[in-house]
């Protein structure tokens, strides 16, 4: 991913209103874009579990869309 796009991406995930969505997703795009060097496996693994927990769904399907290099998503 170009670092124009994901400062555009970033930047656009900024005005979701869904703030647990946003919160995963910035994450998982950080970790899109910087790879290993962002966070430790053990966080990813974490992050990826979260979609299974109802209460935190929000911010693990953020968070797999940011760390697929999606754009964020606009209906949530």
């Amino acid at each position: 991913m170009e670092k124009g796009v994901f400062e555009s991406y970033m930047r656009r995930a900024k005005f979701l209103a869904n703030g647990e969505y946003v919160t995963g997703y910035q994450r998982g795009l950080r970790r899109h874009f910087h790879g290993v060097s962002f966070g430790t496996d053990a966080e990813h693994t974490q992050w990826l579990s979260l979609q299974a927990d109802e209460t935190r769904a929000e911010q693990g399907r953020g968070y797999l869309d940011g760390f697929n290099g999606k754009e964020p998503a606009t209906t949530l």
